[in-house]
Protein backbone atom coordinates (compact mmCIF):
# COMPACT_ATOMS: atom_id res chain seq x y z
CA UNK A 1 0.00 0.00 0.00
CA UNK A 2 1.17 3.61 -0.50
CA UNK A 3 2.21 5.58 2.49
CA UNK A 4 -0.70 6.92 3.11
CA UNK A 5 -3.19 4.49 4.16
CA UNK A 6 -6.03 2.85 6.43
CA UNK A 7 -5.65 -0.68 7.86
CA UNK A 8 -9.34 -1.59 8.68
CA UNK A 9 -8.67 -5.01 9.73
CA UNK A 10 -8.10 -5.86 13.31
CA UNK A 11 -7.91 -2.15 15.41
CA UNK A 12 -8.48 0.23 12.95
CA UNK A 13 -4.56 2.51 12.48
CA UNK A 14 -3.31 5.22 9.99
CA UNK A 15 -0.34 4.11 8.53
CA UNK A 16 1.70 7.10 6.97
CA UNK A 17 5.29 9.35 7.14
CA UNK A 18 4.28 9.21 10.89
CA UNK A 19 4.01 5.38 11.32
CA UNK A 20 0.88 3.15 12.71
CA UNK A 21 -0.87 5.37 14.09
CA UNK A 22 -4.66 3.61 16.02
CA UNK A 23 -7.87 5.41 15.17
CA UNK A 24 -9.42 5.76 18.55
CA UNK A 25 -13.28 4.84 18.70
CA UNK A 26 -14.64 8.45 18.83
CA UNK A 27 -17.20 9.89 16.62
CA UNK A 28 -14.41 11.44 14.21
CA UNK A 29 -12.93 8.00 13.24
CA UNK A 30 -16.23 6.61 12.91
CA UNK A 31 -16.66 9.10 10.41
CA UNK A 32 -13.10 8.33 8.42
CA UNK A 33 -13.40 4.63 9.45
CA UNK A 34 -16.94 4.73 7.26
CA UNK A 35 -15.84 7.20 4.70
CA UNK A 36 -12.59 4.99 3.80
CA UNK A 37 -13.91 1.47 4.19
CA UNK A 38 -16.44 2.98 1.23
CA UNK A 39 -13.88 5.24 -0.90
CA UNK A 40 -16.84 6.84 -3.01
CA UNK A 41 -19.17 9.76 -2.52
CA UNK A 42 -21.94 8.91 0.31
CA UNK A 43 -24.37 11.34 0.78
CA UNK A 44 -24.46 13.77 3.42
CA UNK A 45 -27.88 13.33 4.90
CA UNK A 46 -27.06 9.25 4.93
CA UNK A 47 -23.61 10.12 7.20
CA UNK A 48 -25.58 12.51 9.37
CA UNK A 49 -28.47 10.02 10.65
CA UNK A 50 -26.10 7.41 10.48
CA UNK A 51 -23.66 9.43 13.30
CA UNK A 52 -26.44 11.29 14.77
CA UNK A 53 -29.55 8.99 14.81
CA UNK A 54 -31.05 11.01 17.65
CA UNK A 55 -31.01 14.42 15.82
CA UNK A 56 -32.88 15.88 13.07
CA UNK A 57 -31.76 16.40 10.20
CA UNK A 58 -31.00 19.91 10.30
CA UNK A 59 -28.82 19.11 13.87
CA UNK A 60 -27.42 15.83 12.47
CA UNK A 61 -26.16 17.75 9.46
CA UNK A 62 -24.68 20.86 11.65
CA UNK A 63 -22.79 18.25 13.64
CA UNK A 64 -21.79 16.35 10.30
CA UNK A 65 -19.78 19.78 9.49
CA UNK A 66 -18.47 20.11 12.30
CA UNK A 67 -16.67 16.74 12.41
CA UNK A 68 -15.28 17.77 8.60
CA UNK A 69 -13.69 20.71 9.77
CA UNK A 70 -12.20 18.46 12.25
CA UNK A 71 -11.12 15.89 9.84
CA UNK A 72 -10.01 17.94 6.99
CA UNK A 73 -6.72 18.85 8.13
CA UNK A 74 -5.78 15.82 9.27
CA UNK A 75 -7.25 14.38 6.23
CA UNK A 76 -6.66 16.64 3.03
CA UNK A 77 -7.61 13.98 0.73
CA UNK A 78 -11.52 14.20 2.20
CA UNK A 79 -13.47 15.63 -0.73
CA UNK A 80 -16.61 17.73 0.16
CA UNK A 81 -19.10 18.73 -2.40
CA UNK A 82 -22.85 20.59 -0.64
CA UNK A 83 -24.43 17.04 -0.50
CA UNK A 84 -21.67 14.66 -0.29
CA UNK A 85 -18.52 13.64 1.10
CA UNK A 86 -15.80 11.17 -0.11
CA UNK A 87 -12.53 9.90 0.96
CA UNK A 88 -10.37 8.31 -1.66
CA UNK A 89 -7.71 6.41 0.35
CA UNK A 90 -5.87 2.77 0.19
CA UNK A 91 -7.36 0.20 2.63
CA UNK A 92 -6.26 -2.91 3.74
CA UNK A 93 -9.96 -3.89 2.95
CA UNK A 94 -9.99 -3.05 -0.69
CA UNK A 95 -6.64 -5.06 -0.81
CA UNK A 96 -8.29 -7.89 0.23
CA UNK A 97 -11.38 -7.89 -1.86
CA UNK A 98 -8.84 -7.49 -4.88
CA UNK A 99 -6.45 -10.26 -4.37
CA UNK A 100 -9.91 -12.34 -3.90
CA UNK A 101 -10.84 -11.09 -7.23
CA UNK A 102 -7.23 -12.20 -8.97
CA UNK A 103 -8.00 -15.81 -6.91
CA UNK A 104 -4.48 -14.55 -5.04
CA UNK A 105 -5.60 -16.85 -2.31
CA UNK A 106 -2.41 -16.40 -0.24
CA UNK A 107 -2.57 -12.50 -0.60
CA UNK A 108 -5.72 -12.49 1.00
CA UNK A 109 -5.07 -14.43 3.75
CA UNK A 110 -2.07 -12.85 4.57
CA UNK A 111 -4.18 -9.23 4.52
CA UNK A 112 -6.64 -10.36 7.12
CA UNK A 113 -5.31 -9.44 10.36
CA UNK A 114 -8.87 -9.69 12.62
CA UNK A 115 -11.93 -8.62 12.94
CA UNK A 116 -13.15 -5.49 10.92
CA UNK A 117 -12.48 -1.82 12.63
CA UNK A 118 -12.09 -3.87 16.01
CA UNK A 119 -12.84 -1.80 19.00
CA UNK A 120 -14.60 1.10 16.80
CA UNK A 121 -17.88 -0.04 17.82
CA UNK A 122 -17.17 1.89 21.18
CA UNK A 123 -19.77 4.45 21.86
CA UNK A 124 -20.66 4.23 18.38
CA UNK A 125 -24.29 4.68 17.72
CA UNK A 126 -26.36 2.13 17.00
CA UNK A 127 -26.86 2.52 13.20
CA UNK A 128 -22.99 2.94 13.07
CA UNK A 129 -22.75 -0.55 15.08
CA UNK A 130 -25.65 -2.28 13.09
CA UNK A 131 -23.17 -1.58 9.49
CA UNK A 132 -19.98 -2.66 11.77
CA UNK A 133 -21.55 -5.93 13.13
CA UNK A 134 -22.64 -6.24 8.81
CA UNK A 135 -19.07 -5.82 7.23
CA UNK A 136 -17.57 -7.67 10.19
CA UNK A 137 -19.60 -10.81 9.27
CA UNK A 138 -19.20 -10.49 4.99
CA UNK A 139 -15.22 -10.29 5.50
CA UNK A 140 -14.77 -12.94 8.28
CA UNK A 141 -17.18 -15.14 5.97
CA UNK A 142 -14.87 -14.46 2.63
CA UNK A 143 -11.46 -14.79 5.04
CA UNK A 144 -12.84 -18.60 5.90
CA UNK A 145 -13.64 -19.35 1.91
CA UNK A 146 -9.98 -17.92 1.11
CA UNK A 147 -8.39 -20.09 3.81
CA UNK A 148 -10.41 -23.02 2.58
CA UNK A 149 -8.90 -22.54 -0.82
CA UNK A 150 -5.49 -21.53 -0.08
CA UNK A 151 -5.20 -24.58 2.40
CA UNK A 152 -6.68 -26.77 -0.58
CA UNK A 153 -3.39 -25.04 -2.59
CA UNK A 154 -0.97 -26.51 -0.12
CA UNK A 155 0.55 -29.93 -0.55
CA UNK A 156 2.39 -29.78 2.73
CA UNK A 157 1.53 -30.63 5.67
CA UNK A 158 3.17 -28.46 7.76
CA UNK A 159 2.27 -25.48 6.14
CA UNK A 160 -1.14 -26.80 5.81
CA UNK A 161 -1.36 -26.85 9.63
CA UNK A 162 0.76 -23.19 10.24
CA UNK A 163 -2.30 -21.55 7.99
CA UNK A 164 -5.06 -23.62 10.12
CA UNK A 165 -3.56 -22.76 13.34
CA UNK A 166 -3.81 -18.51 12.29
CA UNK A 167 -6.97 -19.33 11.05
CA UNK A 168 -8.25 -20.58 14.38
CA UNK A 169 -6.41 -17.99 16.44
CA UNK A 170 -8.85 -15.61 14.56
CA UNK A 171 -11.99 -17.58 14.72
CA UNK A 172 -11.33 -19.44 17.57
CA UNK A 173 -14.86 -21.23 17.57
CA UNK A 174 -14.54 -22.75 14.13
CA UNK A 175 -15.38 -25.68 13.68
CA UNK A 176 -13.84 -25.57 9.53
CA UNK A 177 -10.52 -24.04 11.39
CA UNK A 178 -10.24 -26.94 13.98
CA UNK A 179 -10.86 -29.85 11.62
CA UNK A 180 -8.12 -28.21 9.03
CA UNK A 181 -5.58 -27.81 11.75
CA UNK A 182 -6.19 -31.25 13.35
CA UNK A 183 -6.18 -33.06 10.12
CA UNK A 184 -3.05 -31.07 9.07
CA UNK A 185 -1.18 -32.68 12.46
CA UNK A 186 -2.61 -36.03 11.56
CA UNK A 187 -0.88 -35.67 8.22
CA UNK A 188 2.61 -35.02 9.81
CA UNK A 189 2.01 -38.36 12.38
CA UNK A 190 0.97 -36.16 15.59
CA UNK A 191 -1.97 -38.25 16.16
CA UNK A 192 -1.86 -37.43 20.29
CA UNK A 193 -1.21 -33.80 19.12
CA UNK A 194 -4.36 -33.77 16.93
CA UNK A 195 -6.77 -35.85 19.77
CA UNK A 196 -5.69 -32.91 21.68
CA UNK A 197 -6.69 -30.29 19.96
CA UNK A 198 -9.76 -31.27 18.65
CA UNK A 199 -11.05 -32.28 22.64
CA UNK A 200 -9.64 -29.02 23.94
CA UNK A 201 -11.53 -27.21 20.87
CA UNK A 202 -14.97 -29.68 22.16
CA UNK A 203 -14.72 -28.44 25.30
CA UNK A 204 -13.94 -24.60 24.60
CA UNK A 205 -17.57 -25.27 22.20
CA UNK A 206 -19.55 -26.62 24.88
CA UNK A 207 -18.55 -24.10 27.42
CA UNK A 208 -18.79 -20.94 25.46
CA UNK A 209 -21.55 -21.70 23.24
CA UNK A 210 -23.36 -24.00 24.85
CA UNK A 211 -23.34 -26.86 22.20
CA UNK A 212 -21.84 -30.01 21.15
CA UNK A 213 -19.63 -30.60 18.40
CA UNK A 214 -19.86 -31.93 14.96
CA UNK A 215 -19.64 -35.92 14.49
CA UNK A 216 -15.87 -35.23 12.70
CA UNK A 217 -14.60 -33.08 15.63
CA UNK A 218 -16.10 -35.74 17.71
CA UNK A 219 -14.03 -37.87 15.52
CA UNK A 220 -10.94 -36.04 15.60
CA UNK A 221 -10.83 -35.77 19.73
CA UNK A 222 -10.76 -39.99 19.93
CA UNK A 223 -7.53 -42.05 20.74
CA UNK A 224 -6.99 -43.31 17.14
CA UNK A 225 -8.86 -40.47 14.85
CA UNK A 226 -9.21 -41.49 11.19
CA UNK A 227 -6.44 -40.15 8.65
CA UNK A 228 -7.22 -37.58 6.25
CA UNK A 229 -5.09 -35.24 4.72
CA UNK A 230 -7.04 -33.30 2.68
CA UNK A 231 -7.89 -30.13 3.64
CA UNK A 232 -11.47 -29.41 4.09
CA UNK A 233 -13.04 -26.95 1.42
CA UNK A 234 -15.96 -24.58 2.04
CA UNK A 235 -17.05 -24.48 -1.59
CA UNK A 236 -16.77 -22.38 -4.51
CA UNK A 237 -15.99 -18.73 -3.07
CA UNK A 238 -17.24 -15.36 -5.26
CA UNK A 239 -14.58 -14.07 -7.26
CA UNK A 240 -16.79 -10.83 -6.76
CA UNK A 241 -17.67 -10.73 -3.13
CA UNK A 242 -20.55 -8.54 -2.72
CA UNK A 243 -20.32 -5.60 -0.85
CA UNK A 244 -21.90 -4.02 1.76
CA UNK A 245 -24.50 -1.38 1.13
CA UNK A 246 -23.23 1.72 3.17
CA UNK A 247 -26.50 2.66 5.32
Amino acid sequence: MQQDAFQLFGPPARVGPAGHVPLPAERLFHLVAYLAASGDWLPRDRLAALLYPDCDNAAARRNLRKLLFRATPQLPSIEARADAVRLRIDTDVRAFEAAIEQRDWARAVELYRGPFADGLEFKAPAPYEAWLRFERDRLAALFRAVAAERLAQLDDANERAQLARRWLALEPLDEDALIALAEATVASGRVAEAQRLASEFAQRLKAELGVEPSARVRDLAQPTPTSRTDAPRLGRIQTRPPRANMT
